[in-house]
């Protein structure tokens, strides 16, 4: 198990980032301050996550919390799910999105953790989450609207225009995120799955076609082609012509990428043709076996007679 201690100082903010989390970074890690333990943390890396999805002021019942459960019949593990904080919302001044994650919790090795201990979590051996069923159920995500406005613009300043001069003795000056792009070709009736780029599962993540936002909400209670999963991945099914374009993706009315599809159809090969170029096939095969069969049978005459 991999640890990692950390000096604290009276300035340091006491908090340990991991960006773009790996299997290499599961393990447990220590903080202390001198040579005082001041916590420990058990972390575990969960691959492909699995989230059911809950929509606020769902009337379908398709999405709604789900309830304390018991693990089985057998080995009765009480199972619950204990939801973080709400992210910020995704857009301004228009109608937005928030997300917020819950996350599975047992209440099992009380001793240890008073809390309980995530579904998931290695602290617990994968032969007892095995025999509890555990990590059957899956951890949620809740999606709500929300409504903020948008920050005050700068004033104008007139005909006079602020330029800005660096030093080179002061170092490169940072410049701004680049938004990436990225292309797909999707075959017709295929299904198309677009990733954010840099967007993590509690972010609050918009989507865009052009100047249409994509809400989230909306798109799953309407149970079309088009739809966002757990992860904020834009799903397309079944891709007709009609999808290619560019989508892009925000957070917090940044823009992190743009997506462009394009769509192709697969060449389709007419049956007469398709017949014809087999029975030429099966010509050539005959005339080659048979090329083969006389240049033997040439040979063994021509040994014969010397």
């Amino acid at each position: 198990m991999s640890t990692l201690d950390l000096e604290v100082g009276k300035d340091a903010s006491k908090t340990l980032v991991i960006k773009k989390a790996s299997k290499e970074n599961a393990g447990r890690y220590y903080c202390k301050a001198g040579a005082a333990y001041i916590g420990n943390y058990d972390v575990t890396y969960v691959g492909n996550p699995r989230f059911h999805l809950v929509l606020t002021g769902d009337r379908t019942g398709k999405y709604q919390p789900l309830p304390d459960s018991r693990s089985n019949e057998t080995n009765q593990v009480m199972m619950f799910t204990e939801w973080g904080s709400w992210s910020g919302c995704n857009h301004c001044g228009e109608p937005g999105e928030r997300v917020r994650l819950g996350l599975c919790f047992a209440r099992t090795r009380l001793r240890e953790f008073p809390r309980g201990v995530p579904c998931r979590s290695n602290v617990v051996p994968y032969s007892e989450r095995s025999k509890y069923s555990i990590s059957q159920r899956k951890d949620e995500k809740m999606v709500g609207a929300c409504r903020q406005p948008c920050p005050p613009k700068p004033r104008p300043r007139g005909t006079l225009q602020l330029v800005r001069t660096y030093a080179l003795s002061e170092g490169i000056p940072t410049l701004p995120q680049l938004v990436k792009r990225r292309v797909y070709y999707e075959n017709i009736g295929g299904n198309a799955e677009l990733v954010c780029p840099e967007a993590g599962v509690t972010h609050g993540v918009r989507w865009t076609n052009g100047s249409i936002s994509l809400s989230q909400v909306e798109l799953l209670k309407s149970n079309g082609r088009v739809w966002i999963d757990g992860l904020s991945r834009l799903r397309i099914d079944d891709v007709q012509r009609s999808d290619t374009g560019n989508f892009t993706c925000w957070f917090q009315d940044e823009k992190l990428a743009v997506v462009m599809i394009k769509v192709v159809e697969v060449p389709k090969i007419d049956k007469d043709m398709e017949g014809n170029a087999m029975y030429v096939g099966m010509v050539l095969t005959f005339l080659l076996v048979f090329y083969i069969l006389f240049g033997v049978c040439r040979n063994r005459n021509l040994q014969t007679i010397q």
